[in-house]
């Protein structure tokens, strides 16, 4: 058995990984995941992906294809078509990924059905640091337009802290505040602590909604995930 598959399952060496910028953001970017968001030496965000999980949870391999990266040094461009593969199942990416000069970072996913399945899951999966956002306070805004404060919560949480969210918000220091928008579907947090991850987790389709879901081929589905800043940075 080689290294690689002694540590992470598979034989086939790891994707490489590009560092990026997007005005004061520094990215990794690596086959499909952005990672380790960071302003300065602050990590805002640990990872943006996309997956398709089965009727049985079960998260079927992405094949990355057609990837194009356009680096313009404090901005990015990110292009790629995903398959999505296993058994019956068979689903289609399209990505765009963008980082801008202001520090503005957008993720948009379009995908389609190209046989019938039954899913769980399909879409955008955010993590978040525990060390920066533990304790922290966040405002969440509702898809009909309310708003909650809440607390990223410092004991482990067993059910979710956040619910039925289109955005969360929360400060990085006294001056500036973190945006972030989820567009395309419901979205909500679970602790990742309890399986002994150091993150929270922000997924797109409820738990509380009936699942697994019937996918007919030929069906769509759009998402989208915009990183915002308001307030002055520190330099």
């Amino acid at each position: 058995m080689n290294k690689n598959t002694r540590c992470y399952g598979s034989p086939e060496d790891l994707p490489p990984k590009v560092s990026l910028r997007a005005g004061r953001l520094s990215v990794i970017y690596q086959s499909g995941f952005l990672r380790y968001i960071k302003l300065g030496s602050t990590e805002i965000i640990r990872m943006i992906n996309h997956t398709v999980r089965d009727e049985n949870w079960g998260t079927l391999p992405l094949i990355i294809q057609d990837e194009t990266i356009e680096d313009h040094g404090d901005s990015f461009i990110i292009r790629y078509r995903a398959q999505a593969e296993q058994g019956h199942i068979r689903f289609a990416w399209q990505a765009r990924i963008e980082g801008q000069a202001d520090s503005l970072l957008r993720f948009e996913i379009e995908g389609t059905a190209l046989s019938k399945f039954k899913k769980n899951r399909a879409g955008f999966t955010v993590l978040h640091p525990i060390r920066e956002c533990v304790g922290q306070l966040v405002e969440i805004t509702h898809p009909e337009g309310t708003l909650e404060s809440a607390v990223f919560p410092e004991l482990i949480s067993p059910h979710q802290p956040f619910v039925n969210i289109q955005q969360l918000s929360w400060p990085v220091n006294n001056d500036l505040k973190v945006h972030l928008y989820f567009i395309g579907d419901i979205f909500e947090t679970e602790d990742q602590r309890n399986w002994t991850d150091a993150s929270f987790k922000t997924y797109c389709t409820p738990l509380s909604q009936p699942f697994p879901v019937t996918l007919q081929s030929g069906d769509t589905i759009w998402q989208s995930i915009l990183l915002d800043f308001e307030g002055e940075f520190r330099h």
